[in-house]
């Protein structure tokens, strides 16, 4: 039993060191112009589309040019932060114009 005990508590330990490592390497929250620089650099994403929201924030959505990453983006006055992030982005083809009658 003390030996489940011990494991379970370097599993737990394992897995808190691996997500700070990864804090570390990917910032949440820079100023605008550093945010986009970090993820054409590091993703190469660009923005393909924007928005704000209610509340003022500018929102954007960033892809790379091959698809594979994607990142959306929430800027305030002084800071953007990356709010959601993955990989395999598909482009829906867009609806048309009105209701074929």
């Amino acid at each position: 039993m003390i030996r489940l005990i011990l494991l379970a508590i370097c599993l737990l330990l394992l897995w808190l060191a691996a997500r700070d490592v990864f804090a570390q390497q990917t910032p949440r929250c820079l100023p605008r112009a550093e945010m986009l620089a970090y993820l054409a650099e590091v993703f190469d994403e660009r923005p393909v589309a924007r928005a704000v929201e209610n509340r003022g924030g500018l929102i954007e959505l960033l892809e790379s040019r091959d698809g594979r990453t994607w990142s959306i983006i929430v800027s305030g006055p002084a800071l953007s932060c990356i709010a959601s992030a993955g990989e395999g982005w598909t482009r829906l083809n867009p609806e048309p114009d009105g209701p074929d009658i």
